[in-house]
């Protein structure tokens, strides 16, 4: 603990869920919102905010903030029902939020969404009514459906959106929203036995409108779709490339933008070396909605070889291991076509970036004895990546020692 000079005691080992909040002990009794708060009751601050107005004066604003991140973001704390009555005890906070969040209608843009999103989360943290839980849960459905390219960010905000409709449904389990959206969750991600189960919830809690039936017909059409597509994987894993091809062409002659199905049937089609189709499905794979699938850029890379066109394969082959930077036979596959074309520069790069991911991939280690032989110099080991991480972990705790 350090006492600092306007009265606050740091803690510097309380829980830091939320960006720019950190916990505090007060030093002596603060009144807030009409509520007496004892000396050396731990409070989350803002630290973005001033914590000083005077030489003693605590900035109850950046305690209010604090309270308001904390109980926003579900900060693990035994405190935090006491952190909502604080803030649920001034009356207009609700009122402010209730008509910043009625603010937002069916025709609000994106950006007016993302802009409102935490008044709309504090406010079902505060409330938890029903209606707190659906606003925030059509938010989120609306960020989620805008074009995103940070993968990582978008499933996140997929966790979140599960996560809250299933605390929404515990509070209220004949929600129809609430089992509506739960229902098309599941739907989205693939879990159809689970979106059927939710589905049936709502007509077993008298729900049997036009979107209910709505739902229940695409939950049931993607199925049998998801089905069709594991039936044609199958059949390619199991050599059985004739059948691959025909059933995967009857299922084109209803779904033809289907950039799952293009991308089987190029596949097929490069096992059976006709590498033209399998070029022509795979580009039609990447036209239709497969641009970030690595195997379609690998597939089309091998395609591409054996057609001749080697610095495109190569190109090609890049795209796979840059989409997938954990694929051991996706940057083994570059540097070899690197190896055969002489761009020892770049072969030196790929062999490299495998062995960080797999020092011991017996490929990797004929590839590292050709370059040696060709180039006349001996391969310059890199640390795997492993290695790296856990040298990079015994820096920070060796930094987190001395903080």
């Amino acid at each position: 603990m350090e006492v600092k000079d306007n009265g606050l005691v740091e803690d510097k080992d309380a829980v830091r869920k939320a960006k720019k909040l950190k916990f505090v002990e007060l030093h002596e009794d603060v009144v807030l919102n009409g509520i007496c708060i004892p000396a050396y009751t731990r409070l989350p601050i803002m630290t973005d905010s001033e914590m000083v107005k005077g030489s003693m004066e605590i900035d109850k604003n950046a305690i209010i903030l604090g309270l308001a991140e904390a109980v926003r973001t579900n900060v693990e704390n035994e405190d935090i029902a006491f952190f909502k009555r604080i803030l649920l005890n001034d009356r207009t906070l609700v009122e402010r939020l209730m008509k910043q969040v009625s603010s937002i209608g069916k025709d609000s843009s994106i950006d007016d969404i993302k802009r409102n999103y935490h008044a709309i989360q504090l406010l079902r943290c505060l409330q938890e009514t029903e209606l707190s839980f659906v606003n925030q849960a059509l938010a989120l459905i609306n960020m989620i459906h805008d074009e995103i390219d940070d993968e990582a960010a978008l499933e996140d905000m997929e966790d979140e959106l599960f996560e809250l409709l299933k605390a929404g449904l515990e509070l209220y389990p004949k929600s129809y929203s609430l089992l509506f959206h739960m229902a098309d969750y599941h739907k989205n991600m693939g879990n159809f036995e689970l979106a059927e189960k939710y589905a049936d919830k709502l007509n077993e809690n008298g729900y049997d409108d036009d979107e209910v039936a709505k739902l229940k017909e695409d939950i049931r059409y993607y199925s049998e779709k998801n089905e069709r597509i594991l039936y044609i994987y199958d059949l390619v894993n199991l050599n059985r490339i004739d059948d691959a091809i025909r059933s995967t062409n009857e299922f084109l002659s209803t779904e033809k933008d289907d950039w799952h199905a293009n991308f089987l049937l190029g596949w097929a089609y490069r096992l059976k070396e006709d590498y033209e189709n399998a070029e022509k499905c795979l580009l039609q794979s990447v036209a239709k909605g497969g641009g970030d699938f690595a195997e379609n850029f690998n597939e089309l890379s091998l395609a591409a070889w054996n057609l001749g066109k080697k610095e495109l394969a190569i190109k090609y082959s890049e795209m796979a291991a840059d989409l997938d930077e954990k694929s051991v036979a996706y940057a083994c596959n570059t540097a070899m076509m690197c190896l055969e074309t002489k761009d020892y520069e770049n072969a030196y790069r790929y062999l490299c970036d495998t062995w960080k991911l797999d020092s011991n991939d017996e490929v990797l280690k004929e590839l590292i004895g050709r370059y040696e032989k060709e180039t006349g110099s001996d391969f310059a080991y890199p640390k795997p990546l492993k290695e790296i991480e856990r040298q990079g972990e015994n820096c920070c705790h060796h930094e987190k020692r001395h903080d």
